[in-house]
């Protein structure tokens, strides 16, 4: 049960849900909106914090402050992976139209996360990377569990060795690689691919912004660039898991993703807030 106010706050909206097992807490607009469809998504049953050995109360609490603390940040769209079952985790953060809650192909679910087989495990986004704005991102918080010499996508997809909206990890001699490869029509078309070396679980993302490339790994700029020239934006969905060219996935992710974002730009306050709201979860 929930008791629904309306009162004027700037800069946040006008919707307040105060649950019943948690008094004195309220939902934002957006924390109440996905509450709402992860609901639904859950057959009309709310989700237990029981799943995450913590209470109803602080999962709500945990939810809601994610979303107050992206608020303010440039976004597209995000993926929590709260419920521990394909319905629940494949609805996004944001409401959009057509939707862009995901569509899975052999993928484990827990709560945890999504977890791939690195075989023909991927998520379908539904975000064309062609409409994307030259001012975007990926990002993936991941435990990967694979052996050496293998290259793997957490995120992206592709039309040529020239068009390319990437994000992935690599483990070749002489050193594990986290790589971040996207488009930016930002004054001169630019396309590089950042390297830096990787940790086997963790934080990672490449964003653009104003015609500047940066790779993140942990929330802090392990590379930038503003880039070399390019080719055409890709025209295929974002996959995550995968890299998706024209409609085929392939370079598979092995491991565990716990939240992946589309058109993030700020990847230092993303993690911080994303490693909060996993934390709170015991994952």
């Amino acid at each position: 049960m929930s008791t629904t106010i309306y009162k004027k706050y700037i800069g946040v909206g006008n919707r307040y849900i105060i649950p019943s097992d948690c008094l004195f807490t309220s939902f934002c607009a957006d924390a109440q909106d996905y509450w709402d469809r992860l609901t639904a998504s859950n057959g009309g049953v709310e989700v237990s914090g029981v799943l995450y050995s913590i209470t109803d109360c602080a999962l709500k609490i945990a939810i809601n402050n994610w979303f107050i603390g992206v608020q303010s940040l440039q976004k597209r769209n995000a993926y929590l992976y709260i419920g521990g079952t394909a319905a629940t985790h494949a609805v996004s953060a944001y409401t959009a139209a057509p939707s862009e809650d995901l569509s899975f192909v052999s993928i484990t679910h827990s709560n945890l996360g999504i977890t791939f087989n690195g075989i023909t495990s991927y998520a379908n986004t539904s975000i064309l990377a062609g409409s994307e704005t030259p001012d975007t991102g990926l990002a993936a918080r991941y435990a990967q569990s694979t052996g050496a010499g293998t290259i793997q996508t957490f995120m992206g997809t592709a039309l040529t060795a020239a068009s390319v909206f990437l994000l992935s990890r690599s483990q070749l001699t002489p050193a594990t690689r986290l790589s971040g490869t996207m488009f930016s029509e930002s004054g001169l078309c630019t396309r590089p691919t950042l390297t830096a070396f990787a940790a086997s679980s963790g934080f990672a993302c490449i964003s653009s912004l104003a015609g500047v490339l940066n790779l993140y790994q942990n929330g802090v700029v392990v590379n930038t660039s503003t880039g070399t020239a390019c080719g055409a934006k890709p025209i295929s969905n974002i996959y995550i898991g995968a890299k998706n060219v024209l409609g085929t996935a392939s370079v598979f992710f092995k491991g565990t993703m716990s939240f992946n974002a589309v058109g993030f730009t700020d990847g230092t306050t993303l993690t911080t807030i994303t490693n909060n709201l996993n934390n709170s979860l015991n994952r």
